[in-house]
């Protein structure tokens, strides 16, 4: 199953790419998901993100690999793959990409592949995975359009 979302945001492309670290990603945590981010890394290859997740009383890990990263003149990306995922998730693959689009537009890509044990949970699940996705739009607008463009 795919997640495909893109977010505009009125920021220099470097200012964007500089932002992505550890404070934006606390800062994505959508108010109703209890999350504790347990270890962070980074985006480059090889790096590691940690989450425990409370959901219903019962806690779950997660764990995230980092498994590639590029750039190119106007693109950058990284792809992180769940390694320990909560039940019922059984894979997991996160494209971020951070497009130049103007001297002061930059274009954020979360494009989610996963996949449960059934193709009917695969759509059970789709509208909640779907919701915390779409929760980080505002969330980057605000945390990248109110930074000073130079």
């Amino acid at each position: 199953m795919k997640i495909y979302i893109e977010t505009i945001v009125h920021q220099n492309y470097e200012k964007v790419l500089a932002g992505f670290d550890r404070n934006l990603f606390e800062a994505l945590k959508p108010p109703f998901v209890d999350m504790t981010l347990e270890r962070y890394d980074g985006s480059t290859k090889g790096d590691i993100v940690a989450l425990t997740i409370k959901l219903l009383g019962k806690k779950s890990q997660w764990v995230s690999l980092i498994s590639e990263n590029g750039q190119t003149p106007n693109s950058t990306w990284f792809v992180d793959v769940g390694e320990t995922l909560p039940s019922p998730l059984k894979s997991w693959r996160h494209r971020h990409t951070i497009e130049r689009v103007s001297e002061f537009k930059a274009k954020i890509i979360d494009d989610i592949e996963f996949k449960t044990s059934s193709l009917m949970l695969d759509y059970a699940i789709y509208p909640a995975l779907y919701a915390q996705f779409a929760y980080r739009i505002p969330v980057y607008k605000r945390y990248f359009n109110t930074l000073e463009n130079e």
